[in-house]
């Protein structure tokens, strides 16, 4: 007989001496005996014992970004399940020139935006899953921020213009789309 607390979970006959079972929980205790009976009909129970089974942690991989370029700002996605059926909740860590920093914690959503992040900067995105008995597991992502150039439109003189030779006044407008200063033209 197998029982979990008060509740009988299995209760199986067999001639054999050992029982193979798929319907146990994971992360649960479980006590159990034998009750055995002779040709008389006589029967015996031996004395109880309890053990318990393991939690599995659960499994997460990153679904986006794909592996490569980003921008300043990437949102992170993934999958995550758990053997038990747990609930999770996530941490997310941007490792970057060696050093590992959490920007989030215990998300119970599967995505994030992340920010401000720098251009022409490798990253690591790393997604810690975690379940309520103490399982967990992470999933990490290599990815380069790109650094796009600036963009500049030419203002004066305007195409077609016909100005004065000896005094012809140059105008341009810039901005980099990465947010990044423009040192010089």
């Amino acid at each position: 007989v197998l029982k979990k607390g008060t509740e009988e979970v299995l209760k199986k006959e067999t001639e054999n001496t050992s029982l193979t079972t798929s319907v146990l929980a994971g992360h649960t205790e479980y006590s159990w005996f034998i009750s055995a009976v002779d040709k008389t009909g006589k029967p015996v129970e031996s004395k109880e014992a309890t053990f318990a089974t393991i939690n599995h942690p659960p499994v997460v991989k990153i679904a986006e970004p794909s592996a490569g370029q980003i921008t300043t700002e990437a949102t992170l996605s993934w999958e995550a399940t758990d053997l038990e059926g747990d609930q999770l909740t996530y941490d997310i860590y941007l490792i970057s020139r060696g050093m590992e920093t959490k920007v989030a914690s215990d998300l119970t959503v599967t995505s994030y935006i992340l920010k401000n992040l720098e251009s022409a900067t490798d990253y690591t995105f790393k997604v810690v899953a975690k379940d309520t008995f103490g399982g967990e597991s992470s999933a990490e992502l290599a990815v380069s921020s790109t650094n796009n150039p600036p963009v500049v439109e030419l203002l004066t003189p305007a195409a077609s213009e016909i100005g004065n030779p000896l005094d012809v006044k140059f105008s341009w407008r810039a901005e980099d789309p990465d947010g990044d200063d423009i040192i010089n033209y």
